[in-house]
């Protein structure tokens, strides 16, 4: 009996013990106290459980599993299928997370937000928002906001616009602003994310004891930093950079090999990554790097289609057009799930080399031939081709196509695009009588409108009236004659509006051309245009030749004298002549300039 005593007085302070560390959330405390009490009671169910949960809550998920597989027969009468469909979803094995939470008849609170959380990883949204709206509606606890956080963020995906869902709280003001964002609205995305951002700063503004770390801490939720974000920007830079600045997608192409980037994005969010890096490769001319990452978006994705289409891209790139339409041709031989995408690309391919009626064929073999666009490009390509009567007959087919479709329901509205266009080709060919036909079987399927019916009195003459009083040329005013009061005969005057001064028109240079086009860049500065030429300056002389024997005659000043005095006694009357002719002007006599005298500083009066 005192062993016995001794024993459980033992088990209630570990307990007590398991309790302070469990409350303080130091699990790696807590697991020696645990083993400690199991050793005393192997068999004991609260302990288990507690190993349980503290290897839960240490992230050792295959432990755990490991630990409720050996350990079934001693927890037969508690239910594990929470504990155990948690560790496989944290361990990313989320279908057969899927399965245990399925097989249950009745499965609790706990299991049924599990349950979607895991149809949110594997983007079930349809199911996942009706698990959601369902917890929302039949639960009564403090995690209102947690789920409707949850259903915003599914809605978000499916471009869902709940009108129900409250924006209260940053993180619903948030998912608010990534439902914008789906559906194209990025002004208002911008304005939502900026108002959440306000909504979780004034959240924390009454609490004084939360610091600004803290509250950044919180905005990383509205304004994320972590890898998924880094790769989705690169992605997009990759994306607009397209074959230009190779270099630098190059290196933002690193970022798309982050580890964990495969459990936060969607699956078509890593489509468009792995194609991108297919495309990159292209680009740089790397054939290695290319073969690996199409066999990866093969393997990953069951894309064969697409990298069907990539090959016969590089071959494009490489200027082997039989290799690339070789290679879609294959593939539409071997597979009959090709979509629109494989064909549109044939076509293309055929219509770079000049082969329209290749073209047709491989458009006419589609599905959906009688698609809109599809027949107004093989109509367009036939009238090319002078075959106008073959796009006739291709467009009745394609009216009697609709027109099939109609029967039971309502009236698509192709087959009244279908016979309005089938007229203007019927009027291009000549036809008028097959053009008539066609409208007026577009008048017998329309709606015509109903007559409207006024019950309101409207004065006919009083609308008139307000016409003239609100003309553009004069405006009547009534205004009452006479001083009686008794007096109400009413006379219109007149009163004319201001004339408007008439524009003129502008004036046109002399030397104006109508036939040739304006300067582009009359407007800059004459010095700022690209044609403009700096005019060059004269050249400045730099002094004659040293020591030459033909310019020293010119300072020689006794040669000089002896010319003067025998051209002096042979030409005096001439030079008196000269003289008369040309009497020379007065040299104007310079003023002395004055030099400023300086005042001198006087002391005043």
């Amino acid at each position: 009996m005192a062993n016995s005593s001794a024993d459980s007085s033992s088990l209630d302070q570990l307990f007590a013990q398991l309790k302070r560390f469990a409350d303080e959330g130091d699990y790696n405390k807590a697991d020696p106290v645990i083993k400690k009490i199991l050793k005393e009671a192997p068999q004991d169910k609260d302990a288990l459980l507690c190993r349980l949960c503290s290897l839960i809550q240490q992230g050792k998920y295959d432990n755990a599993l490991t630990f409720i597989k050996s350990k079934r027969d001693l927890l037969s009468g508690v239910d594990l299928t929470f504990q155990e469909s948690y560790c496989y979803y944290r361990l990313h094995k989320t279908k057969t997370a899927l399965e245990l939470l399925q097989s249950q008849a009745n499965p609790n609170d706990k299991c049924k937000e599990l349950l979607a959380q895991v149809l949110y990883r594997l983007e079930n949204y349809k199911e996942c928002i009706t698990v959601y709206r369902n917890l929302i509606k039949n639960s009564q606890d403090d995690f209102e906001n947690e789920r409707e956080t949850n259903l915003a963020a599914a809605c978000a995906l499916l471009s869902i616009h709940d009108r129900n869902l409250r924006e209260d709280t940053y993180e619903l003001r948030y998912n608010a602003a990534c439902n914008l964002l789906s559906r194209g609205q990025i002004k208002e995305t911008i304005n939502k994310l900026n108002e959440a951002e306000e909504l979780c700063r004034r959240s924390y503004d009454d609490d004084a004891d939360v610091t600004e770390e803290e509250i950044e801490d919180e905005l990383g939720v509205v304004r994320p930093t972590d890898t998924t974000l880094v790769a989705v920007a690169s992605n997009n830079v990759i994306t607009i950079n397209k074959d230009k600045d190779v270099f630098d997608s190059k290196k933002k192409i690193k970022a798309l090999a982050a580890e964990g980037l495969r459990h936060k994005l969607t699956s078509s969010q890593l489509k468009s990554m792995e194609l991108n890096k297919c495309l990159l490769h292209i680009y740089a001319n790397q054939p290695e790097q290319f073969q690996e990452s199409l066999q990866h978006l093969i393997k990953s994705h069951d894309m064969h289609e697409m990298a069907d289409i990539l090959r016969s891209f590089r071959s494009v790139k490489e200027k082997n057009f039989e290799n690339a339409i070789s290679i879609l041709q294959n593939m539409i031989k071997e597979s009959s799930n090709i979509t629109e995408k494989g064909f549109l690309t044939l076509a293309q391919l055929y219509l770079m080399q000049g082969n329209k009626q290749m073209a047709i064929e491989t458009l006419k073999k589609m599905k959906d031939n009688h698609r809109l666009g599809i027949i107004a490009t093989v109509v367009a390509l036939l009238t090319n081709l002078g075959e106008a009567h073959s796009a006739s007959k291709l467009m009745d087919e394609n009216t009697q196509h609709w027109y099939k479709e109609a029967q039971g329901s309502e009236l698509p509205p192709q087959l009244f695009v279908a016979l309005k266009e089938n007229a203007n080709l019927k009027l291009q060919l000549g036809k008028p009588e097959d053009a008539v036909a066609s409208l007026e079987s577009l008048r017998k399927l329309s709606k015509e409108l109903p007559d409207v019916e006024t019950e309101v009195d409207i004065d006919v003459d009083n609308l008139e009236m307000a016409q003239h009083l609100y003309s553009a040329r004069q405006a009547k005013r009534m205004v009452k004659v006479g001083t009686d009061a008794g007096d109400s005969d009413l006379k219109p005057i007149i009163v004319r509006k201001k004339r408007k001064a008439r524009k003129r028109k502008g004036k046109l240079p002399k030397n104006f051309d109508a036939t040739k086009q304006p300067d582009p860049e009359r407007w800059l500065p004459r010095r700022e245009r690209s044609y403009y030429k700096k005019r060059k300056r004269a050249p400045i002389g730099k002094g004659g030749s040293q020591g030459s024997t033909a310019s020293s005659a010119g300072y020689d000043a006794s040669a000089t004298a002896a010319a003067a005095t025998s051209q002096n006694k042979t030409a005096p009357v001439a030079e008196a002549t000269k003289q008369q002719e040309k009497p020379t002007a007065a040299q104007p006599v310079k003023k002395p300039v004055k030099k400023p005298v300086k005042k001198k500083k006087g002391k005043g009066w």
